[in-house]
């Protein structure tokens, strides 16, 4: 099934977007995650990236960074209501809800349409 053409659709319009990665993002979920929200925000969507969990130290750098909701670092309320609000959420990097902890629950119970981009099985 082609989503390319459903997903384009839903974005034609300015949305809510939360981009999750997994616990203990690795470079390729983060910088998944920040280039996509850049590209969305350049789309003029609103766009709240949110990590389980902190990230190592030698990513601090990335472009974004500091924009980047974590959970765990006193942030699970704020990354509560932005899941909650959201119109579309996009999994990067994981394909199973347990990778998120306490998010999982929150993300599977959300009504915004969920698009996962993983390149495990």
């Amino acid at each position: 099934m082609d989503i390319a053409p459903a997903l384009k659709k839903l974005l034609s319009s300015p949305k809510q977007i939360v981009i999750m990665m997994h616990t203990r993002p690795d470079a390729d979920a983060l910088g998944a995650s920040l280039g996509l929200a850049t590209f969305f925000k350049r789309k003029q969507h609103t766009v709240s990236v949110i990590a389980p969990t902190s990230y190592p130290d030698f990513l601090a750098w990335l472009p974004g960074i500091a924009e980047v909701i974590v959970c765990s670092e006193g942030q699970q309320a704020l990354s509560f209501e932005r899941i909650k609000k959201a119109d579309v959420i996009f999994c990067i990097d994981f394909a199973l809800l347990y990778r998120i902890n306490e998010l999982g629950e929150v993300v599977k119970n959300a009504t915004a349409t969920k698009v996962v981009i993983d390149h495990h099985l």
